[in-house]
């Protein structure tokens, strides 16, 4: 994690190759040539930002008749839980993380998708399609937003067997209502869902609590 540009120095200088989180007290693009020259990968995390710096999405997300029914108590409850409160002194503007992967993107930086599930305002899974919004929102077309969930992390972590659809690879798949590529919102329209080739039922919750009680 490095949430300021000169912690995230210091880490890059230490070796390191992925950050977490977007440095965001300021923006900062000759570090993104440097970023970009040196192969190091963001992962910015704008679904937490969103919500430490007041643009939150969770319980909208929470709200969503495509993601509710699905929602266990836990991740109902993170999902609309109030942020943790930030330092009087620290700089928060949501505004210069959108700025700061601007240019990254522009300097040909790789972003990777990625939550930071379970903090307030987040849930496993469910997130990652706020992420994917927030992403298209900050400038990223949906195919750009869609390869930072597959094929680039897969790439990334030499993971050969997954992150695209083709014979031969894992067969992990969401099958979804319309084109995520010309409509990110698409992402929540799921129809089906594959892992390792085998279709898995989604468990509706609220039956399950019905039929509980």
């Amino acid at each position: 994690m490095a949430d300021e540009t000169e912690s995230a120095r210091t880490a890059v200088a230490a070796g390191v190759d992925v950050l977490g989180h977007l440095f965001v007290d300021r923006p900062a693009p000759e570090f993104a040539y440097e970023l970009a020259a040196r192969g190091t990968v963001v992962v910015p995390t704008l679904s937490v930002l969103g919500e430490l710096f007041g643009r939150p999405q969770g319980s909208s997300l929470a709200a969503d008749p495509r993601v509710a029914p699905y929602l266990t108590d836990g991740a109902r409850r993170l999902l609309t839980m109030e942020p943790f409160p930030l330092p009087e002194t620290a700089r928060h503007d949501f505004d210069v993380a959108v700025r700061t992967l601007a240019e990254l993107r522009d300097a040909g930086v790789t972003i990777l998708a990625g939550s930071d599930a379970s903090n307030p305002g987040t849930a496993h899974g469910a997130t990652l399609h706020a992420e994917l919004r927030r992403l298209v929102g900050a400038g990223f077309t949906p195919r750009e937003a869609l390869v930072a969930a597959t094929s680039a992390p897969a790439g990334r972590f030499g993971l050969t067997d997954r992150g695209a659809i083709a014979p031969g690879l894992r067969a992990d798949l969401v099958l979804v209502d319309g084109d995520p590529t010309a409509d990110i919102g698409r992402t929540l329209d799921i129809l089906g869902v594959w892992r390792g080739g085998r279709r898995i039922s989604r468990e509706r919750r609220d039956e399950t609590e019905s039929a509980e009680a």
